[in-house]
């Protein structure tokens, strides 16, 4: 079950985001560090199943922009039932309008499971992740797709 993350599960979700084969699909870097902590400083939203998650950085008031990081066990199915709760939680607990996503075209399985949870493409185009500038697709919800 996902549920919000607290302070004091940052350590442990820290190590999972920053884990081999998880970091390169959230950043496109091998060397990057992330910090689900900064998040929640900045008044985002972290959700957590214990094998991964969803850093939630707010871009506009009651919207979004979704990046999801999970180990090789909570991936496929874990992950789906992950997400739709996920979004429950933000579009009923948080009143989110819009919830936005951008996955390099090379992350098939990641570009899979944001259409699988009921993100919608919005269409391609290029991204800049911080390492560079990827083709990208963009997503968004608007509702929750129970």
């Amino acid at each position: 079950m996902i549920r919000e993350a607290t302070p004091e599960d940052i350590p442990e979700l820290n190590k999972i985001l920053n884990a081999p084969g998880v970091i390169e699909g959230a950043t496109m870097d091998t060397c990057a560090h992330m910090d689900a902590g900064v998040v929640l400083d900045m008044g985002g939203v972290v959700l957590t199943n214990g094998v991964g998650g969803f850093l939630l950085i707010p871009t506009e008031p009651e919207e979004y922009e979704a990046h999801m990081f999970f180990l090789p066990e909570g991936r496929g199915k874990h992950a789906i039932k992950a997400a739709k709760e996920g979004l429950g939680i933000m579009f009923d607990k948080y009143k989110a309008r819009k919830i936005t996503a951008r996955i390099p075209l090379s992350n098939i399985a990641s570009r899979r499971l944001t259409k699988q949870i009921g993100f919608n493409s919005v269409g391609t185009g290029p991204s800049d992740y911080g390492v560079g500038i990827f083709e990208s697709e963009f997503y968004e919800v608007t509702e929750c797709p129970r």
